[in-house]
């Protein structure tokens, strides 16, 4: 299977006042996917994404600041779940089931027996794996052979983690018809090691419909939940979706909880992990519209000391609703992270990164890419303009950049002397028609900015079957 041509767009931002080095990258290629996940390794990180039309899953290996040091084309895979394993290599859910690689992201095994919501390394160097329908739990060894499985009635995994005793705790939620109601209340689910049902506590509180769906372990053997809610309208608000984080003890007795409202029309958990500095922090979107539009959906991502008190909460996006009636309504471009993507990594420095979809066009409805984001431990970060987008067979050099009207285009690596290019704003939107040159002996050409106003402007050059587009500033 040929792999498409492939684009990478790649911003690095700095920030002076941060010791932590917060970075943006976004890479775009064709048939680019939803849903990319990120997992650490060493000294950078690996990401994953698939769930596109090319049914593919491409893995980047990136250093600490997002540059790609490799990649790697999985045909026949789509992957929406990624991490690092004990011996370096990575663990991989996709439609087809679980794959094992190496470090270097070449196979090892796949079982396509199942697909599951989630899956965690044990402590012996195998896998357990969380089945939602029907609810069943797979362990696993080392080779990716199935040993046993166990279902669980009336009872949902979203979520699965190796308790430190050597059992298992799941997110989810169990179906409660007290009063001839038939509603969802969250729970952690607690096994032993060899599956056997110890317990399923719901998160007390009057939280009528709710789902609990990500969980790891803390420090104190306890366990830190992110989940949601709905609320019916009422005095204090409109009601709508809420999203709930639960701490816990080892025996999931809730110790504490924190309701973070958005009154949204629907949310989608990706992560919550223990910080280094004792605190907790989530990632999460929130989409308001009615499905399948939503018309906005943003990324949250909060940080939470160690009683849980809410220490900051950011969100990427603007908030304009874009009416598909009206096709000019203005949307920046915004980080989406919906479904199983935007599992997040604490660095060392106690900062986070995450990974997302990266979406533009009108109602910002298509998802031209995937990002790399790393925020401080306040929330703060780097929200870049469109970046250059640049072909591997094609590179462009523009000077002077920024520039005050007058441009000198130089080209290399192109298939021939004759280039077309267009000017679009910083929006994508084509302000000049393509026009055909002819460079020079040396591959340069010029342009020339002056009857335009000061911003930041698209160049868009295509010479050959390669296209590249170059970001420029007029001053």
């Amino acid at each position: 299977m040929k792999a498409p041509a492939l684009l990478i767009t790649f911003a690095l931002l700095s920030f002076g006042l941060q010791a932590q080095s917060l970075f943006q990258s976004v890479y775009t290629f064709s048939g680019v996917g939803h849903n990319p996940c990120v997992t650490e390794a060493p000294n950078g990180f690996v990401i994953a994404t698939g769930n596109n039309p090319a049914n593919q899953t491409r893995l980047m290996r990136t250093d600490l600041t997002g540059n790609i040091l490799w990649q790697k084309i999985i045909p026949g895979y789509s992957a929406w779940f990624i991490k690092r394993t004990q011996d370096g290599g990575l663990i991989i859910i996709g439609n087809g089931g679980v794959m094992k690689t190496d470090s270097a992201g070449n196979m090892q095994w796949q079982n396509q027996s199942f697909i599951p919501n989630s899956i965690t390394e044990t402590s012996d160097g195998g896998f357990a794996a969380a089945v939602y329908n029907p609810t069943r739990l797979y362990r696993l060894n080392s080779n990716g052979d199935s040993l046993w499985s166990k279902t669980y009635p009336e009872m949902w995994f979203e979520d699965i983690v190796q308790a430190p005793d050597g059992g298992f705790a799941m997110a989810g939620w169990v179906s409660d018809t007290t009063g001839g109601n038939n509603i969802s209340k969250g729970a952690i689910i607690k096994t032993d090691a060899a599956g056997n049902l110890l317990m399923a506590k719901t998160i007390p509180g009057n939280f009528g419909h709710s789902t609990m769906n990500r969980i790891n372990v803390t420090t104190d053997s306890g366990f830190i939940i992110l989940g949601s809610y709905f609320q019916m309208p009422d005095t204090t608000g409109p009601g709508g979706e809420m999203v709930l984080i639960v701490k816990t003890d080892q025996a999931g007795d809730t110790l504490w909880t924190k309701k973070l409202e958005f009154f949204s029309a629907g949310t989608n958990l990706n992560d919550i992990i223990q910080t280094p500095d004792d605190g907790y922090a989530a990632v999460f979107s929130v989409w308001y519209g009615h499905f399948p539009t939503r018309e906005i959906e943003i990324v949250y991502f909060a940080r939470l000391g160690t009683n849980g008190t809410l220490n900051c909460l950011q969100g990427l996006g603007n908030g304009t609703i874009c009416d598909p009636g009206y096709p000019n309504t203005p949307r920046s471009v915004y980080f989406n992270g919906w479904g199983h993507g935007s599992r997040v990594v604490a660095s060392p420095d106690n900062s986070l990164v995450f990974s997302s979809d990266f979406r533009s066009g009108i109602c910002m409805n298509n998802v031209t890419g995937i990002a790399l984001l790393k925020t401080g431990p306040d929330c703060s970060f780097i929200m870049g303009t469109t970046p250059d987008i640049t072909a591997s067979a094609l590179k462009a050099h523009i000077f002077p950049n920024p520039t005050k009207g007058e441009l000198a285009i130089k080209l290399s690596g192109n298939e021939g002397k004759i280039a077309r290019y267009s000017l679009s704003n910083i929006l994508g939107q084509e302000i000049t028609p393509e026009q055909t040159v002819e460079t020079l002996q040396d591959g340069i050409f010029h342009t020339n900015l002056s009857a335009f106003p000061k911003g930041i402007y698209l160049i868009k050059i295509t010479s050959g079957s390669y296209t590249i587009v170059k970001k420029v500033i007029k001053n």
